[in-house]
């Protein structure tokens, strides 16, 4: 709309100068308190005129004033005039078009952000998943079939495209970068597919008489999507001006531990392991490198299966067998891989969080848990009560499995990656609301 007003005022501007050249008036004439007046005309003036004039005055033609060339009058100086006019307000219409092109789309920065940020998203939208169908399956839930997870609590796990893939300037002519436009649109269907399912898993839930088979289909789609969607941003990435890092997958392993530990580190999120149904829940995933979480959430292997498209990725686009920021990516057997990190390069890795990680780490009985917890959830000013103590020595027998695990010298990403899934799932467990069938 602007644009057009651009144009309609710069049509009417030519006009304006055209028009007083074409027109046929017989003068202008200037009065001032000088001596002498100059009256200007437009035409020859006739002798009847000049007559009529006082001498102290002299009269001029336009013609006569400015000199014209020969074979350019009035009337051709006012087409050229308007014809120059039109062009030039032809070019300030494109040149202004690009600009508010330019100004209405996201700089390339901004497009790398959220990508870069998309890892901590979609761990979260699979923490959220894990907890609603731990819930769901609690004491028998499946069988019973008496409640089920409201759905505000699954379609909040629904991404819009329009908030990741943005409006972008890229350079169509260099290969490359036209190449970013394909994986926008191959991106923004694959975000517009999950969305569709978190719809269908959301109305299966609410139907009393759906089948076990087709929610366990329902929770594969949901358990398998995040990881695998960050997996398909990178190419994306990698064909953006300025989207030259190599090692994506190493930053994803990074990205979703930072944000357990960041998470972990909030005093309401850890309070929340306390509770009577965590300890319940604790006991029974963390045993065994938590061995029962396919049974409990993960059917059908979902978070394996996208772990290993991820790492997959890794290995065979990126680093191989190289060691970068203390991974180190194999393939164990065909199409399935495994990291393994470094825990003390790993923790170098946490910035300001790697005091933490670095403590919670270094946990080896309670102990050493009650005076981590004195000093990250408590006031330093108050000495630990003896009930606080007991109870840090009670969740310490829960979480033991935990801090053995992340106190080991290296840890494979496919089991710490379920250690803190369980974690984190059961502190969501609390804010999942479950409605009754009708």
């Amino acid at each position: 709309m602007r644009m057009k007003r651009k144009i309609i005022i710069g049509i009417t501007l030519a006009a304006l100068i055209a028009c007083p050249l074409f027109a046929q008036t017989d003068s202008l004439e200037v009065t001032q308190s000088s001596e002498k007046i100059i009256i200007v005309t437009l035409d020859p003036v006739s002798e009847d005129r000049l007559a009529s004039i006082d001498d102290s005055a002299k009269p001029y033609s336009l013609k006569e004033l400015f000199q014209f060339p020969k074979g350019l009058d009035s009337v051709n100086l006012g087409f050229w005039i308007a014809v120059a006019a039109l062009f030039f307000g032809f070019f300030t219409f494109l040149a202004q078009k690009k600009t508010e092109e330019h100004t209405t789309n996201a700089p390339i920065e901004v497009q790398l952000w959220k990508l870069k940020d998309l890892p901590r998203h979609f761990y979260r939208n699979l923490v959220c998943t894990c907890s609603f169908i731990l819930k769901f399956r609690a004491e028998g839930e499946e069988k019973k079939r008496k409640h089920y997870p409201s759905e505000s609590n699954l379609k909040k796990l629904q991404t819009l495209p329009d908030d990741i893939v943005l409006p972008i300037d890229v350079d169509k002519k260099k290969k490359a970068e036209d190449n970013a436009y394909k994986y926008m649109h191959e991106l923004r269907l694959l975000l517009r597919n999950y969305n569709i399912e978190v719809e269908v898993a959301s109305e299966h839930l609410a139907k009393k008489a759906i089948s076990d088979e087709s929610l366990k289909q329902d929770f594969d789609n949901l358990l398998f999507k995040p990881i695998q969607l960050t997996k398909s941003t990178f190419d994306f990435e990698r064909a953006l001006p300025k989207g030259g890092e190599k090692h994506l997958a190493v930053r994803t392993i990074y990205s979703v531990l930072n944000e357990h530990f960041k998470k972990l580190k909030i005093a309401t999120n850890f309070n929340l392991l306390f509770s009577t149904y965590a300890s319940k829940y604790l006991d029974d995933l963390l045993a065994n490198d938590c061995t029962i979480f396919d049974d409990r959430i993960d059917n059908k292997g979902g978070v394996d299966r996208s772990v290993d498209n991820l790492l997959g990725y890794g290995y065979e686009k990126e680093s191989g067998e190289d060691v970068h920021r203390g991974i180190i990516i194999s393939e164990k057997d065909e199409k399935k891989y495994e990291a393994v990190l470094s825990r003390t390069a790993a923790i170098k890795e946490f910035g300001e969080l790697n005091g933490f990680v670095s403590r919670i780490s270094s946990i080896k009985d309670e102990k050493a848990f009650a005076s981590f917890y004195k000093d990250f959830y408590l006031s330093k000013e108050k000495e630990i009560s003896e009930e606080q103590l007991n109870s840090a020595y009670e969740l310490y027998s829960h979480l033991k499995p935990y801090f053995d695990y992340i106190g080991k010298e290296t840890w494979e990403f496919h089991t710490i990656l379920k250690y803190i899934l369980t974690v984190d799932a059961i502190i969501e467990i609390d804010r999942i609301g479950m409605v009754n069938y009708a």
